[in-house]
């Protein structure tokens, strides 16, 4: 097998896909990438951490999204979030609410598209918000 040379492959990078790090919705997330934006799951940057608007808001993940900015020229960010995270401390923390729940990760995802137009304003931010059934929470 011929090993890959600095320079065979590009680093530019359209898409970087932020998602929870919870197996439960990554098929989700990969099939409303494709049916919506059409877009591919394995041509994209993507970062899983568990909350992961909470991540991108408190400024865990600046380094690695100044690097897909930087070195990769990514253009667009969607971010992904899910009913039922641990990272937002589960259903319970809410009072097993969904409305209450949701409201939560709506305002989550907005203080991250906040904190991303900080590093890069004209970069395109979409949000989702994965409901148990799999399909997006509308606002």
């Amino acid at each position: 097998m011929e090993k890959i040379k600095p320079g065979d492959m590009s680093t530019d990078v359209e898409n970087v896909v932020i998602t929870c790090m919870d197996k439960r919705y990554q098929r989700a997330i990969r099939d409303l990438l494709m049916e919506k934006h059409e877009i591919d799951i394995n041509d994209v940057d993507r970062l899983a951490i568990g909350g992961s608007s909470k991540a991108v808001a408190d400024g865990t993940l600046t380094p690695s999204l100044n690097i897909a900015f930087a070195k990769h020229n990514a253009k667009n960010v969607y971010i992904f979030d899910h009913i039922d995270c641990g990272g937002f401390g589960g259903q319970e923390a809410f009072d097993n609410d969904v409305d209450k729940e949701t409201q939560a990760h709506f305002e989550s995802l907005d203080a991250a598209q906040e904190a991303i137009h900080q590093i890069v304003s004209e970069v395109v931010v979409v949000t989702y918000v994965i409901g148990p059934n799999g399909r997006p929470i509308d606002r």
